[in-house]
Parts: C-alpha cells; structure tokens; sequence
C-alpha cells in the first residue's frame, strides 16, 4: 500500500457504506464492480491479479499481467497457496461463480484482501476495459460474429432460439440434448449456437454475464429469454410464451 491516505481512500469508496460489501481491515472490499477492481489495479502496487478460468478461456484473452491458476485443475489450491498473503489478490473468473470460490478458499486460509470481479471478464469486457493475449499486452484479433453478422442471421428467421454457451461449460453442454427434443418437437423453431468465446463482440452486446443464456426470436426480434440450465418441459413454457 502507498499511504494511510490511500488506505482511507480505499474505505471511503468501498466500504460498506457506500457498497453494502464487507470490506478489509485496510477498506478493500470483498467484491467489486469493474470499474472499481480497474481503479483498485491502478491504484496498488502490490496487488496480485488472479485469472482462474480454463487454458482455454485464457487464450481468448487475459488481464494484462494476470497469474493464471485453472480453479477446476487438480493443482489450484497447492498453486493458490503459495501466493503472498501479505498481498491484495484480485480474482476473477468468466461470469463471478468460480471467482467466488477461489476466494472463499484463500480467505479460509489465511488470505484476508482477496477482491472478487462482480461479473467477471465478460462484464470487464462489457465496460469497455481490454483482455490481451497471455504474455503479451496485445489486444486479442477480433474473432466470430460481428453484431452486423448476428443481425443478418437472425432477420429472416420467422422462430430462432439463441444458444449463448461455451465448450467449457458443463450445463451448457448437458442442456443441448434437452435444445434438441424442443426442436424435434417444433420444427418451425430453429438454432443458432453462439460460442462466447469465439464471438465475444455478440456476446458483449448482449450483455451475457453469465452461461447458459437462452434467447428467443420471433421475426427478429428478441421475445423472450431464460438463463441456466433449462429441461425441455421448461424450455417448452419459454417457447409458447413467443408463439
């Protein structure tokens, strides 16, 4: 930390009164809003930002100067534990849920200024803020969908169900089988898959902060929508809604 200046800082803006976060004994707060993990990263000097998502998220882009530790791998807690506890660790996931774990788990072990990215990249993303390619601080090339392309693609379609998911994502994943019964069911209804990571522009547009998203169109326009992992018989009482 630079000052008790600072640190008085640091309560004035996070601290429970103007958050409703509990926050550390030096006012860093538990969980923060993009904007603020941004000023809180260019504010310290010491801080550790921590990015536990999958190799493969990673590849589409990181916090410039984030530690990546996989949260799902066999070696995140033996890795995560030789962190310095001295230090502010700022984590962050895709959408908050593995996040939140990771800091459940180093505040149980002794890790008392562990900050948590309400939201996480996708809602870095979302405010505008950059990911650059691991070991660089090059900005990802611009991949999939532009939101002219997804625009194009749903305009003539009369039932369209969006899939906003991931490879990664395990509901996701388990939900198709569930996507492909309503469809058999409704033939009128038709699929587009979107892959978050291979098209973060559509995705960020959308404002998707968290997967599986379901989206439902009827001549373009969106109608209805639903978020988690869905059953037919669930995704069914969405679907008539727009009919």
């Amino acid at each position: 930390m630079r000052s008790l200046t600072l640190v008085a800082c640091f309560a004035a803006i996070f601290g429970i009164s103007c958050s409703g976060q509990p926050s550390s004994s030096d006012g860093l707060p538990q969980k923060a809003s993009a904007q603020e993990f941004k000023s809180l990263m260019d504010s310290l000097t010491d801080e550790v930002v921590l990015d536990v998502r999958t190799q493969g998220e990673v590849q589409g882009g990181m916090i410039a100067g984030a530690l990546h530790i996989d949260f799902n791998s066999a070696e995140f807690q033996s890795k995560a534990l030789t962190l310095d506890k001295t230090k502010p660790v700022l984590v962050y996931c895709l959408s908050g849920g593995r996040s939140a774990s990771a800091a459940t788990f180093l505040r149980e072990n002794g890790y008392s200024r562990v900050v948590e990215l309400a939201g996480g990249s996708l809602q870095w993303k979302n405010q505008g803020y950059a990911l650059v390619q691991p070991g660089t601080t090059q900005t990802p090339a611009s991949k999939g969908m532009n939101m002219d392309d997804f625009t194009n693609k749903i305009k003539d379609k009369k039932f369209l169900l969006v899939d906003f998911q991931a490879v990664w994502c395990k509901p996701c994943q388990m939900m198709k089988p569930e996507i492909q019964k309503l469809l058999q069911k409704y033939p009128d209804l038709e699929l587009l898959d979107v892959d978050v990571d291979q098209n973060p522009d559509v995705a960020n547009a959308h404002g998707i902060q968290a997967i599986p998203k379901l989206h439902f169109y009827k001549n373009g326009e969106l109608k209805e929508e639903s978020m988690g992992y869905q059953t037919v018989d669930q995704l069914e009482k969405s679907w008539l809604k727009v009919q």
